[in-house]
């Protein structure tokens, strides 16, 4: 009976962990994507991706406004625009540190709750 216990502790500890992984697998490439489309330079690498987390605690005033800051920064191609759709109650984000024509740069980047697209990002 312990045995059994433990093995379905380990199933789902490892189903947990895989599920994590496809996740914060599945924002590093919305992240890359986003970037290579908007980015008005070239000259840029990801550097680490921290944790893939979520919220349900920004406002849509402030994510409205995290959207306007978002097109007037000049590291992006003027005309940026975000994935169609409304905020979703969850947002999931995940933090980035990169490195842009030799400048340190942090930014979070949000998804909708599916992570199938960048709803924001801030410049941390």
């Amino acid at each position: 009976m312990k045995r059994l216990l433990i093995a379905v502790v380990v199933l789902v500890a490892m189903t947990a962990f895989t599920s994590c992984n496809q996740q914060k697998s599945a924002a590093k490439k919305l992240v890359e994507q986003f970037l290579t489309d908007n980015l008005a330079s070239d000259d840029y690498k990801v550097m680490y991706f921290y944790d893939l987390d979520s919220t349900k605690h920004i406002s849509d005033s402030a994510f409205l406004q995290m959207r306007q800051k978002a097109t007037t920064n000049k590291r992006y191609k003027d005309g940026l625009q975000f994935a169609d759709g409304q905020k979703t109650k969850k947002l999931n984000f995940i933090r980035v540190k990169m490195l842009i024509q030799k400048d340190t740069v942090y930014q979070t980047f949000y998804f909708d709750d599916q992570i199938t697209q960048v709803m924001a990002f801030k410049e941390d």
